[in-house]
């Protein structure tokens, strides 16, 4: 399946060059996957976005977020840092597109060419329907 949209947490500020080096290029590898098919779709939020969505705060812990990660998602446990991160900007994501979210800079779009299949931020929705 493919997703509807891809929705990306932008670039922060990273004190070790080569730390910046190896995310830009892992970010550049996701964009060029995607951008053919979901070029119409991209979205990007800023980490402080990300953070008060969950927690009111834009400069909240991991283990904040995490926690309402969990009481949102009725999640026991995350297995990596990695995978409450997604969740995070996933429903950040879910919340833009619904209108719930006001995002004061609007999220990078690149023009579109096609669009097909579903999103992570679509089951969001219908997991956040269900309850």
């Amino acid at each position: 399946t493919q997703p509807d949209a891809v929705a990306m947490e932008s670039l922060i500020y990273v004190k070790s060059p080569t730390s910046l080096i190896k995310l830009a290029h892992a970010r550049g590898i996701i964009l060029s996957c995607f951008i053919d098919q979901h070029s119409d779709a991209f979205y990007e939020y800023a980490p402080n976005v990300i953070k008060s969505v969950a927690t009111g705060h834009g400069h909240a812990d991991k283990e904040s977020i995490q926690k309402f990660l969990k009481l949102v998602f009725k999640v026991d446990q995350f297995k990596t840092d990695d995978e409450s991160d997604a969740l995070a900007v996933a429903y950040c994501h879910y919340l833009h597109l619904n209108h719930h979210l006001e995002i004061k800079k609007t999220p990078n779009k690149i023009p579109s060419r096609k669009r097909s299949g579903s999103s992570l931020a679509a089951a969001v929705a219908h997991a956040l329907g269900d309850k």
